[in-house]
């Protein structure tokens, strides 16, 4: 992963989360579905056919991203908030529930078997989010937000992490 200098590449920065998370989940050994895509917008507002992991734009603003200490600002240039943007980025994590189906409810430990894959997902997409914005350089220029659990629906369940960067220029 590299860290953006004076600007950030929007769609570069999504194709390299794409290519860098599920191989960092393959190496270690929890590997990521095969459906991989970059989405336009929130993953929270796509619906999920099948198992999958994405990565989509939250959003972009003025200033340093919340939650993140100042920037200090390059030498010559004049303080202000419009002198930095920021970007969020989601990931998500789409994989199957056990659920009612045609061949009956789902044993307790399908159930647990399910609760332990999402629990493995949840803590190593914060891993890696943690390592990433280390590799980034950390604050004040990147951070990685809160893993959340968004439930269970249509036999599927998702998991979806942030990645708030800061930087010069979006383009």
């Amino acid at each position: 992963m590299t860290a953006p200098q004076q600007g950030l590449d929007l769609l570069t920065f999504a194709q390299q989360l794409l290519t860098d998370v599920p191989a960092r989940f393959a190496s270690a050994g929890n590997p990521l579905p095969d459906r991989r895509m970059i989405i336009p917008g929130d993953p929270l507002q796509h619906a999920w056919d099948c198992e999958q992991f994405t990565v989509g734009l939250t959003g972009t603003g003025f200033g340093q991203a919340e939650d993140l200490s100042a920037i200090t600002p390059r030498a010559g240039s004049p303080v202000s908030a419009f002198s930095v943007r920021h970007a969020v980025y989601s990931l998500q994590i789409v994989r199957c529930a056990p659920n009612v189906s045609a061949k009956g409810v789902p044993t307790p430990e399908q159930i647990q078997a399910g609760g332990e894959q999402m629990l493995r997902d949840a803590g190593l997409l914060s891993q890696v989010l943690t390592e990433l914005v280390q590799e980034l350089g950390g604050a004040p220029h990147a951070r990685a937000g809160a893993t959340n659990s968004d439930g269970v629906s249509g036999g599927y369940y998702g998991l979806t992490g942030s990645i708030s960067i800061t930087t010069g220029d979006l383009v």
